[in-house]
């Protein structure tokens, strides 16, 4: 008995040893960060995104060591088989518009291999947004942030998207935007 609980024991060490193996987690464009892309120009609603539609958000290229990321087309390939940890936000901005109970929905996340399906993403954060639900003199800002640990092979492609619904109804003037300046992506490989 004494023996079987000292192999467990000794095995149960090896795993966490062995699991503190990869590289220090870093906050800054160092250590295991592989990249951090953020800001361009507003995106507006019917100009740059309709209805109902699963819409990639590309970002300008910020911090990208290993070269992975298009910028035009906001696609990260995956370097190399690994855990990888994403985080993102994406900030929506509304007009103004007299309270109604009207509203939509703005959901972010991330496609894998482009697929647009909900089983196929990951991250995925939905916001419900109110026509004229907001403070008076205060930016009317919906922040939508993702975050996940995922196991990602080498080659897979790693997409920012954006879905809304029932746009028209969050303000009284359509005026909709996604502003790039305050969104980001980063991704840290993990192990």
């Amino acid at each position: 008995m004494k023996k079987t609980f000292l192999i467990i024991l000794l095995c149960s060490l090896s795993i966490i040893v062995g699991a503190q193996t990869g590289t220090p987690w870093s906050t800054t464009d160092s250590g295991n960060r592989v990249l951090r892309v953020t800001g361009g120009s507003e995106y507006h609603f019917t100009v740059n995104w309709q209805d109902e539609v699963v819409t990639p958000l590309p970002l300008n290229e910020g911090y990208d060591p290993l070269n992975a990321y298009d910028p035009a087309t906001g696609e990260f390939t995956v370097p190399e088989d690994g855990l990888y940890n994403i985080k993102s936000r994406v900030r929506l901005q509304v007009g103004t518009g007299k309270f109604n109970g009207d509203g939509g929905l703005f959901s972010t996340g991330y496609s894998i291999d482009n697929n647009t399906e909900p089983e196929g993403n990951s991250g995925a954060n939905d916001i419900r947004v109110i026509r004229g639900a907001f403070m008076s003199g205060f930016p009317n800002y919906y922040d939508s942030q993702s975050h996940s640990t995922i196991w990602l092979k080498a080659g897979q492609k790693i997409k920012l998207i954006f879905y809304a619904r029932g746009t028209a109804n969050m303000a009284a003037d359509k005026k909709v935007s996604i502003i790039r300046d305050a969104c980001y992506l980063r991704i840290n490989k993990m192990l």
